[in-house]
């Protein structure tokens, strides 16, 4: 199986390097927070490898974005509660909260 990305259209490592200095994060910084190597987030920034499911859902939580639009499958870079009922917004909050925590933990 090739690990390597078909950046013909879009560009997927230049997404994440995008949104990695949005977050005034180095690729260590990143590393360090999901527990992998420098060389790793290099080689994703790059196209050389495409990160597992798993990588790119903590990279969708460690980036506040979502994973459709990281893989250019939305337009916009945040989600938006605004059409969920009260209760719904709540909840996704306490979430985004338990795992923001997590990753504070972990730091």
């Amino acid at each position: 199986m090739n690990d390597s990305v078909d950046n013909a259209a879009f560009d997927f490592g230049k997404r994440l390097q995008e949104l990695r200095l949005s977050r005034n994060l180095s690729q260590e910084d990143v590393a360090t927070r999901l527990g992998l190597h420098t060389k790793t987030i290099s080689a994703y920034e790059t196209n050389l490898r495409a990160p597992k499911y798993a990588i790119l859902k903590k990279l969708a939580t460690l980036y506040n974005t979502s994973t459709d639009y990281m893989l250019n499958h939305a337009d916009r870079a945040n989600l938006y509660l605004d059409e969920l009922p009260l209760r719904k917004q709540q909840l996704v909050l306490e979430i985004f909260n338990a795992v923001r925590q997590e990753y504070e933990d972990e730091a």
